[in-house]
């Protein structure tokens, strides 16, 4: 059974990736006839990089943490 604070973690990821989804698909909706240039591309980096910071304040989620759990998984 999870915990409260699972549960809220839980929706909050998907608001997140819901946001960075709709980002991409807004972005590419709108450049389906030409070739976006790198400025085009570098707001939409920029609005998912915030996407994501947002997330880790939101749940109080540090540098610390995150190098420790890819620690744990062997990923970093």
């Amino acid at each position: 059974m999870a915990t409260r604070l699972e549960k809220i973690f839980r929706t909050n990821t998907i608001c997140m990736a819901n946001d960075i989804l709709n980002e991409i698909n807004t972005f590419l909706e709108s450049n389906t006839k030409s070739k976006p240039d790198k400025n085009e591309w570098a707001a939409v980096y920029s609005n998912i990089t915030r996407s994501i910071c947002g997330f880790y304040e939101k749940n109080n989620i540090t540098d610390e943490e995150i190098k420790a759990a890819l620690n744990r998984k062997g990923r970093y």
